[in-house]
């Protein structure tokens, strides 16, 4: 196995130099970490992540906290999962799933926090780490989608394939992003000058949309979804 006393001898300078390009590059000339690297690239070598971890008293470790039963969640939270680890690996951090506050949040280094509710959020300016939620709010960090544009573009994009009656169905939530998706859906209906018909449910759980096969619905419709597990339970 390559070490650093390996690299600095291949670069001809010392393993103090070696170290100070990998962690304060700053302080070095750009001759100094020209070679340095030229070294690393040539050798192979790949610093230790843990010994880097541990001397910076860092954890190298992100914590996903899902905050909603995971049974009932989106389809599509495997497919984000597989993505934040992707990431994680380039930077040589590792994934830990948690689905409890009571996390012991000294073993991690920040928090991505998924399925967080409204009533979720005094706990979560209670830990004492860097997180980001995954879904859009008013308070911390987040990743999302543009929620309002996006059922815009879904309901104009229903009515532009020659769908006459537009039905909603939404979440009774007062979440951000549920309020964010109707509004989308109630501009859209305005420009198109049609009559706004909404259903909220309060998610998609067995029977939870049975009212649909007693509704007298028109031919020629469309369902715009506030999420993908909705419009499953609609298809079938």
């Amino acid at each position: 196995m390559t070490t650093l006393r390996d690299v600095a001898k291949k670069a001809n300078v010392s393993q103090m130099t070696v170290s100070r390009v990998f962690n304060h590059p700053e302080t070095v000339s750009d001759e100094l970490k020209e070679l340095v690297f030229s070294a690393v690239k040539e050798l192979n070598y790949h610093p230790n992540a843990s010994a880097k971890a541990l001397k910076n008293k860092k954890t190298q470790v992100i914590k996903v906290l899902i905050l909603e039963n995971i049974s009932s969640a989106e389809p599509y939270y495997m497919r984000v999962l597989a993505g934040i680890t992707k990431k994680l690996d380039t930077l040589q951090y590792s994934l830990q799933l948690s689905s409890q506050f009571d996390l012991d949040i000294d073993t991690c280094d920040g928090l991505i926090v998924m399925g967080a509710k409204n009533t979720d959020h005094r706990k979560l300016a209670k830990l004492d780490k860097p997180l980001v939620l995954f879904g859009e709010n008013p308070y911390f960090d987040f990743a999302d989608t543009d929620n309002q544009k996006d059922i815009y573009q879904a309901t104009i994009y229903a009515a532009h394939c020659g769908y006459e009656h537009l039905y909603y169905i939404g979440l009774d939530h007062l979440e951000t992003f549920a309020k964010k998706r109707r509004s989308g859906y109630e501009q859209a209906i305005s420009h198109l000058n049609k009559n706004s018909q909404i259903f909220t449910i309060s998610g998609a759980h067995d029977g939870e949309l049975d009212f649909l096969k007693c509704l007298p619905l028109k031919k020629n419709s469309a369902f715009i979804c506030a999420t993908d597990k909705i419009a499953l339970e609609v298809i079938f």
